[in-house]
């Protein structure tokens, strides 16, 4: 919420609108809040009453799907400033929509995103506001919402709406969460699970376990849950099996929709990888105008981070890089990653780490990897509540391990399409696929490296929680 703050305070700078004559800054953004009561229907119907200063001129949805489904009957602007009540008819928003980019209807239980029942303060200047938000349920529905909510209020910076996360409406089941504390004298991270309505057919306790080892291996990983005070809401698929999608959204606080099919089984849960992506996405500050170091991170890291902490075996995440990378360096070798679409995204990105991480290790004898720069980086910029330029991402990486090794992988691999040797790579790893199978070189020249990705290092305290958490959860 600091980060955000400061955000909203640079943007008063660039904007020009800073405070008026004789008033001081936090005068003046609290005059540039806009109050939303919000009263819920027993039907799921949102009647909405809003107070905004004077440079408000309308409100107007932010996306398509809510058209039709809103109606703003009484709209005024006088000394005081702009009010207006509208309501909106989300159960019928949700069936008509019926999509994650809006709002679902899942048993008795709605997923909104914030934007489709919040309507956007259309202002005459570019000044920033504030939406505050209120919301009075009647006894037989519930409301949860991803941001901090404080003295029964909730706020969300008007330049966040669009991106601002999920909240919940109706029946459904709120479990609140633990991460393990991590090191001496560390504060656990709390989340809370939100299971919407609707029918799986594994038990509750297995679902929360699960999502419990996850969040340990993460906490692991990061040496701190990332989120702390995040959403994780469940929505069952009817039909379906195993994970079938996963999204974090950021915009006033960090939300999660885990889509999980009414099929699902234990086995099914703990061999998937949507959970861990998302959540390493949650750790790091998003990366604008580079949405393949943003998905790249998340490709590399998931797969290391099952293995490192026994969710799956060190083989199998190098039998996935092995199968997979050849696509990303397809995508470098021919535009580069800053020119290469959605295509190099994910195994573009992800190639490009493991080339940072590689050489990190190489440069430093296992001692520095990757996830130390990435450490570094949630300590001092932020998580996933953040979004920073990729300079800035990939300067603070290297100051936080010495050198340039990201800088020049992203000059040669995203800016230019510099080729990547992965059948060397692969050699001096000591890694290939024969048949099908997996050899081993254990006196290739990189053998160390590839010890270190998988272990970490300075690497006893990872090994000792790797060790820890596979005897704990029986992997």
């Amino acid at each position: 919420m600091i980060a955000r703050a400061a955000a909203a305070v640079g943007a008063l700078v660039f904007t020009g609108a800073g405070p008026a004559p004789g008033q001081t800054l936090e005068q003046t953004l609290e005059q540039r809040i806009c109050r939303y009561d919000v009263e819920v229907s027993r039907r799921v119907e949102l009647d909405v009453a809003v107070r905004c200063d004077g440079d408000v001129y309308d409100l107007r949805p932010l996306d398509r799907y809510s058209h039709g489904h809103v109606n703003i009957f009484a709209a005024a602007r006088d000394a005081d400033g702009f009010s207006a009540r509208y309501r909106v008819t989300l159960g019928d928003l949700a069936r008509d929509a019926s999509t994650l980019d809006a709002a679902v209807v899942s048993g008795e239980s709605i997923l909104a995103v914030a934007s489709a029942w919040l309507l956007n303060p259309m202002r005459e200047t570019r000044a920033p506001a504030t939406l505050e938000i209120r919301v009075t349920t009647p006894p037989e529905i519930d409301f949860a919402t991803a941001q901090p909510v404080s003295d029964g209020a909730f706020r969300i910076p008007q330049s966040e709406l669009a991106m601002a996360g999920y909240a919940a409406f109706g029946r459904f089941v709120r479990e609140p969460m633990r991460a393990p504390q991590f090191g001496v004298g560390g504060d656990p991270g709390g989340y809370e699970v939100v299971l919407l309505d609707g029918r799986l057919n594994v038990p509750q306790s297995t679902l929360l376990e699960w999502i419990a080892h996850c969040a340990d291996a993460i906490t692991r990983f990061w040496h701190g849950f990332p989120a702390p005070g995040m959403k994780i809401f469940v929505l069952p698929r009817a039909g379906a099996e195993g994970v079938v999608f996963g999204r974090d959204m950021s915009g006033g606080g960090i939300s999660m929709v885990l889509v999980v099919g009414e099929r699902a089984t234990r086995a099914q849960l703990y061999d998937d990888w949507v959970l861990i992506h998302e959540l390493v996405h949650v750790g790091s500050p998003f990366v604008a105008g580079a949405p393949w170091f943003t998905e790249g991170l998340a490709t590399y890291l998931e797969p290391l981070i099952r293995a490192r902490y026994g969710l799956q075996t060190a083989d199998a995440m190098w039998v996935e890089f092995i199968t997979n990378m050849p696509r990303g360096a397809a995508v470098i070798d021919a535009t580069g990653l800053m020119r290469g679409g959605f295509r190099g995204w994910y195994w573009g990105g992800g190639l490009l780490m493991l080339l940072a991480d590689v050489e990190m290790r190489r440069a430093s004898e296992g001692r520095i990897g990757i996830e130390d720069c990435l450490r570094d980086i949630r300590r001092v910029i932020g998580n996933y509540l953040r979004s920073v330029r990729l300079a800035e991402m990939v300067a603070a990486c290297d100051a936080a391990v010495g050198g340039t090794v990201l800088a020049d992988l992203v000059e040669r691999h995203a800016y230019s399409d510099v080729p990547v040797d992965l059948d060397g790579l692969w050699r001096d790893l000591g890694v290939r696929l024969v048949d099908g199978e997996l050899e081993i070189d254990g006196d290739a020249r990189l053998a160390m490296v590839r010890e270190a990705i998988v272990r970490g290092g300075p690497a006893a305290a990872d090994a000792r929680a790797a060790r820890t958490y596979s005897a704990l959860h029986g992997q």
